[in-house]
């Protein structure tokens, strides 16, 4: 029987990952959750990701155009530190996944879930298994370094997320600045029993919120109160949903950058 501290001290490598949906651009933004870790990360403009994951561990893939699935790390993946999603896509509704190691040479996995019968578009996946070298990853500020094995429960991922620093980043207060005494006593009222973070968590928290959803630096704290303002809903904050905030974020972060482009 494996105890709770067993499972703590998984060590987990950081992957490389990359999108792709033939058809559809838009694939900035797509969470991708590890559900043993509890942390996840979510795609940049170009599709692509760092997660960390250990043998067997399963991921979620989730986006509000497409439906959800599941997939489970194989030794393949391991092995490699890269892989590629291919989501086929068919009337703006995905079908398939198909997940392609680095290293795949024929063989596909594929998860259909429980979606019903079709005959998904073959060039597609034919084209990744031939070309599989136009979805190789360029080497720049988030390729992995080699043998970076990280410890789920004590080190950060340099682009993934630790959920628990954004619930708290979400339900702490921004400034230092000084409240109105009517200010204070809603507070009282509006307070979320939630443990200050430090420095380096709202800085890592603000971070992640910059690099994975594009938003300015200078903007990030005008985010976080628009996305308070604009139907967050403080269940989002209690344990098991941390995957509906990431959702929330996602789509709310369009929504903020369409705003603040239409400003300027």
């Amino acid at each position: 029987m494996i105890s709770l501290t067993q499972a703590q001290e998984v060590e987990r490598i950081i992957v490389s990952g990359k999108i792709s949906v033939k058809g559809n651009d838009d694939i900035a933004g797509v969470t991708i959750y590890n559900t043993y870790s509890k942390q996840g990360t979510a795609t940049n403009d170009a599709g692509k990701f760092e997660i960390a994951v250990a043998l067997n561990d399963i991921i979620e893939v989730r986006s509000l155009q497409f439906e959800d699935y599941l997939f489970t790390i194989n030794q393949k993946i391991i092995e490699s530190r890269q892989l590629t999603i291919m989501l086929v896509e068919q009337v703006n509704q995905l079908k398939e996944i198909v997940i392609l190691p680095y290293d795949l040479t024929g063989n596909l996995i594929v998860d259909s879930g429980n979606v019903k019968t079709f005959d998904p578009d073959r060039n597609a996946i034919e084209y990744g298994i031939k070309h599989l070298d136009e979805y190789e990853f360029d080497i720049d500020h988030k390729t992995a370094v080699e043998n970076n094995v990280m410890h789920s429960q004590s080190v950060a991922m340099k682009n993934g997320l630790n959920v628990a620093n954004i619930l708290k980043l979400m339900a702490s207060p921004l400034t230092k600045n000084k409240k109105t005494k009517a200010e204070k006593r809603q507070e009282k009222v509006d307070a979320i029993p939630v443990n200050v973070l430090t420095e380096e968590q709202l800085v890592n928290g603000k971070n992640f919120l910059s690099e994975n959803y594009n938003i300015p630096q200078d903007a990030v704290d005008e985010f976080i109160i628009f996305l308070r303002n604009n139907g967050f809903d403080q269940a989002l904050l209690e344990p098991g949903k941390e995957f509906e905030l990431l959702e929330f974020i996602g789509e709310k972060s369009k929504l903020f950058l369409n705003n603040e482009l239409q400003k300027n």
